[in-house]
């Protein structure tokens, strides 16, 4: 019987390495730490986005990583072990393998037995030794500019200051006129998170309004339902309730690009293997026993493409279909017809075709991939009536729009990783004066 465990090599202690033991031991706990571990660069982390890696991508790395012992001595784990160590098969590794060779970061050496079989692969990292040690002056400076920055800011501006504050509330200039008559209150989050700076033709510059005039006519143009969502969400405050839905408009923006993302990978995946099992103009085949809610969606988006002047063909007909359409072709199938009779797109749809609109993830099932797409349609809904979408888990809806997009396209995945803003302002405090949408 053979084993997948891996024995670890002794490693020589000095007071360093101790020390370093014996703070993993605590945040880890002896146990895990005994195990193993693996040393990995921050810089590695860091930089992911630069390198053009998406999650499976970075995960093979650190698998390998977790293979290389000796800096003399290159990984050589098969690609079955990373298989089962990842979630994937070994073609799909192989694949990832290849898309980083290709990338320059690992190149695969083979190995052969004295008698002529093959070895598992060796893997040389030093092409992504040598993109890190590439890298690492521009986020070193960085850092050193972030450090500066922080030291900066501390420093007094001018250095009377440093003897004590002095309140200007009641000052007077010589004449007993105070200074900034009429000054306009300021809202929590500073000067400028509420006021205007307003000119009237030929320069001369107008009153801005008040923080509380400002609040006044934002809230009159929401109605009193959609603030009184807000309102609830943060005890009554009315300031911190526009706030939070600057906010929302924010991130509700932010999703836009990914979910668009994500539906344009699934609807061309879907339509390429439909057209494979029942032709190009497969929405019109019978034999795919669309039920009767799809054939209507399919008449009104071919209605659509009449109405706007063009002929109907398969990419007009495709681009007005509706995401909520698509993912309902991965549901079970509803009535067909009058009589009762229920569509199976079990048998009709997913096993004969849509099955290989995820060629990333194996094995899938169909209720697998309807569940998270579903829940997924259902946020693009909210966002496209303009409804909160703050009190979702949206880290987590976050998670499913890269991990479905990944079962689609790997390089899809990694284009919405690097462009968006969505972690951006996941990060950011609800409450912030300076969230943008």
């Amino acid at each position: 019987m053979t084993t997948n465990v891996v024995p670890m090599r002794p490693i020589r202690e000095t007071a360093t390495t101790r020390e370093g033991t014996r703070q993993s031991e605590r945040k880890w706990g002896k146990k895990v730490m005994a195990i193993g571990f693996c040393v990995v660069p921050s810089l590695l982390l860091r930089a992911q986005a630069r390198l053009g890696l998406n999650p499976t991508q970075l995960a093979v790395l650190m698998q390998l990583c977790d293979h290389w012992w000796d800096s003399d001595r290159k990984p050589f784990p098969g690609k079955k072990a990373l298989g089962e160590r990842l979630g994937l098969g070994p073609r799909q590794v192989q694949r990832y393998v290849a898309e980083l060779e290709q990338a320059g970061l690992v190149e695969r050496i083979e190995r052969r037995a004295a008698h002529g079989g093959k070895l598992t692969n060796v893997y040389d990292l030093s092409g992504l030794v040598a993109r890190l040690k590439k890298l690492e002056p521009e986020f070193r400076a960085v850092k050193e500019e972030a450090r500066a920055a922080r030291k900066s800011v501390a420093r007094p501006r001018n250095p009377k200051s440093a003897r004590g504050i002095r309140s200007k509330t009641n000052a007077t200039r010589p004449g007993g006129r105070k200074q900034n008559p009429g000054r306009i209150p300021e809202g929590r989050g500073g000067p400028g998170v509420y006021e205007m700076s307003l000119t009237r033709p030929g320069g001369e510059v107008k009153s801005s309004p008040s923080a509380a005039e400002v609040q006044d006519d934002l809230a009159a143009s929401l109605s009193p339902e959609r603030l009184s969502t807000y309102l609830r969400a943060v005890r009554g405050d009315r300031e911190k309730a526009l706030r939070l839905h600057t906010w929302n408009t924010a991130m509700s923006a932010a999703f836009y690009g990914p979910l668009q993302g994500l539906e344009v990978a699934l609807r061309n995946a879907m339509h390429r293997q439909l057209g494979r099992c029942y032709g190009a103009h497969w929405y019109d085949n019978p034999a795919a026993r669309f039920d009767a809610g799809c054939r209507e969606r399919i008449a009104a988006a071919k209605g659509k493409v009449v109405r706007d002047g063009h002929p109907v063909t398969p990419s007009r007909v495709l681009a007005s279909l509706s995401f909520g359409f698509w993912i309902a072709l991965l549901g079970s199938g509803g009535r067909v017809d009058s009589t009762g009779r229920k569509a199976d797109y079990e048998m009709t749809l997913w096993r004969p075709a849509l099955r290989g609109a995820f060629p990333f993830r194996t094995p899938l099932t169909r209720k697998q991939a309807h569940g998270p797409l579903d829940d997924l349609r259902k946020l693009r809904n909210r966002i496209a009536h303009h409804e909160p979408i703050f009190a979702r888990r949206l880290s987590r809806d976050y998670e499913a729009i890269l991990e479905v997009t990944g079962w689609i396209s790997p390089a899809t995945q990694g284009w919405i990783e690097r462009c968006s803003r969505v972690s951006t302002l996941l990060r950011a405090s609800r409450d912030a004066a300076e969230v943008q949408f």
